[in-house]
């Protein structure tokens, strides 16, 4: 008896190994998370550059076919709890906008958002007087008053998994790809691991409500994404706008920089393929750097989430009042008459 046990285990106990060497994908997507969080706070620099081309046939003043370059150079910071994005974009698409990534630095204007754990700032400075700036301010208690999508949309996105999705989707239901991949149909790892530039990769292969999903992880590299493919389409009761397709997403060609003892994606291309009614169609491909990346800094000390960057004089929009017009000063929001409505240093309302 003790000898056929002995046998059974023996014959059980390779398996055991080899199952212990291929990962599920579960295995594989909380390796790629435990990765993320340890990247919560930190700062970023990055330079993106893109070419392709788009006609939209049911927007107005896009249903041409039109050529599309240029790119953008922008600042990302997080706490993990506070964000901001700020950036500005040249091309040759807009002839007010900078024509080249040299003109872009000197140029004033700029697109800014902070989330500072209760408001939202979207802030647009423009090339001239402070009379011309904008800021659309969102009060805690909005259901607009969220500030993780910051992170989710900006435009190193695609490097730390968050990938494009419906247009009606993002930015309020917009997924990093492991959250994405837990509720799928579907999901195995290929039994063949695959070299993707100079790493032996996991291969996970998924199936979601609308969309194939193929992600190449990297365990020499901190289990970050080293290569993905994901198309999506959209039918039936499932569509989320009539105007879309389908849409085919990739990131290829990654790099990764170690800071502190972890791997970081620091470099990448990255594209989107939509496919519209109409004929239409909107196809980017973009060539993504980090070219500073600072884990865990001291945000007190270097003033991270500050707004003294708002001018005094800005217009500002509250979003859900109407028809009211105010003024930023000094770091409040005034009326008409001067008198103070919220003041951003003690995050509070003060007219009742």
């Amino acid at each position: 008896m003790y000898r056929y046990i002995i046998i059974a285990a023996t014959f059980l106990l390779p398996l055991q190994v080899a199952a212990g060497e291929h990962p599920t994908a579960f295995e594989l997507l909380d390796k790629f998370a435990e990765t993320q969080d340890k990247l919560k706070s930190f700062i970023l620099k990055y330079e993106d550059e893109y070419s392709g081309r788009s006609k939209i046939s049911f927007m107005p003043g896009r249903e041409k076919p039109r050529i599309l370059n240029g790119g953008y150079v922008g600042e990302v910071r997080s706490d993990g709890h506070k964000h901001y994005n700020r950036e500005k974009g040249w091309g040759k698409v807009r002839p007010d906008l900078p024509q080249s990534k040299e003109l872009v630095e000197s140029d004033p204007r700029y697109l800014s958002h902070l989330w500072d754990g209760e408001n939202q700032y979207q802030y647009m400075r423009s090339n001239k007087r402070a009379e011309n700036d904008i800021l659309f301010l969102v009060l805690k208690g909005h259901k607009r008053a969220r500030g993780d999508w910051i992170i989710e949309t900006q435009r190193s996105r695609g490097l730390f998994g968050y990938f494009e999705d419906t247009f009606a989707k993002a930015p309020d239901d917009f997924e990093r790809i492991d959250v994405e991949l837990r509720q799928a149909h579907s999901i195995s790892v290929q039994q063949q691991m695959e070299q993707v530039s100079g790493s032996k990769c996991y291969v996970i292969n998924a199936k979601t409500k609308n969309g194939r999903h193929k992600i190449w992880i990297d365990p020499e590299h901190s289990h970050n994404i080293a290569k993905a493919e994901i198309f999506r389409k959209w039918q039936g009761p499932d569509i989320h706008k009539p105007e879309e397709i389908s849409l085919f997403t990739y990131l290829r060609n990654v790099r990764f920089k170690m800071v502190d003892d972890v791997w970081v994606t620091v470099e990448a291309d990255y594209g989107s393929n939509w496919k519209l009614i109409k004929q239409g169609y909107l196809k980017e491909d973009h060539h993504h750097k980090i070219i500073d990346f600072i884990l865990n800094p001291d945000h007190a000390a270097l003033g991270s989430f500050g707004l003294d960057y708002i001018r005094n004089g800005t217009g500002v929009s509250i979003i859900g009042i109407k028809g009211t017009q105010y003024t930023w000063q000094d770091g409040k929001v005034v009326d008409k008459k001067g008198r103070a409505v919220f003041d951003s240093k003690s995050k509070k309302s003060l007219k009742k």
